[in-house]
């Protein structure tokens, strides 16, 4: 039965290797080394769009090896022509959604949970008439999602068009974030709001020790700042988010 396993996992992770080789020779793919496949993506872009993925990116699209399981594969989709998708280095993608009409780029060592939806436009037109079958791009929003370096999204968020994520920010699972985020905070809710800061580094020797081979941790330089952030009232938290 051991060998039954190892076998059908090495046949796996084959078929895996051979979806990302596919993937790469696409029109519009960059995938630059070390890039893990774990379970097929859903990859397709509209004339002229690219995607670029950094070095030792994982995208998981199957629940064998997600912890929460996932609904869906990753998706990653561009819905207009000469949209662009960028994806660091060190990024963890779990049945992941993104797509882009404009832009989305997501920042070095992110990590992005089960399920999370990254969307740069409203797919349709928020006014009513003939809402269902426009096609005008000029009549449905799109605005760039620029996500942070080190950004944690909590399983089935929902980031919107427009959204900036600060470095180091952590989003609460379960989030709809529809304003930017700043650098340093732990936002939550629907809509997302700010409700703490990010805890400060405490043994920043202890991290570089443990630090990655390749560049594959964050630059401490520009961790050892952090510094927690109260908000004393709703008033405070209003003014931390604009």
């Amino acid at each position: 039965m051991k060998i039954i396993k190892k076998v059908l996992r090495r046949v796996y992770f084959l078929y895996c290797r051979a979806g990302k080789t596919v993937a790469s020779h696409q029109r519009g793919v960059s995938l630059k080394k070390d890039v893990t496949f774990l379970g097929l993506p859903i990859i397709t872009l509209m004339a002229d769009s690219t995607l670029e993925i950094g070095q030792r990116t994982v995208l998981v699209s199957t629940t064998m090896v997600a912890d929460l399981g996932v609904i869906n594969p990753v998706i990653l989709r561009t819905v207009r022509p000469h949209a662009h998708i960028s994806i660091g280095e060190d990024v963890g993608l779990t049945g992941t959604v993104i797509c882009a009409a404009k832009s989305v780029t997501v920042g070095r060592h992110c990590l992005i949970g089960s399920d999370v939806i990254i969307a740069d436009n409203d797919f349709h037109p928020i006014t009513a008439p003939n809402r269902r079958y426009e096609r005008d791009p000029d009549r449905i929003g799109a605005k760039p999602v620029v996500i942070g370096d080190n950004v944690f999204i909590g399983a089935r968020s929902v980031i919107l068009k427009g959204v900036h994520i600060g470095d180091n920010a952590v989003i609460g699972a379960g989030s709809v974030v529809t304003h930017d985020i700043p650098a340093n905070t732990i936002a939550a809710g629907n809509p997302a709001r700010v409700v703490a800061g990010v805890p400060p580094i405490r043994n920043l020797s202890a991290l570089r020790e443990a630090g990655m081979p390749d560049g594959g941790m964050p630059d401490f330089n520009d961790l050892a700042g952090l510094q927690p952030i109260v908000l004393a009232s709703s008033s405070a938290t209003s003014q931390t988010t604009h």
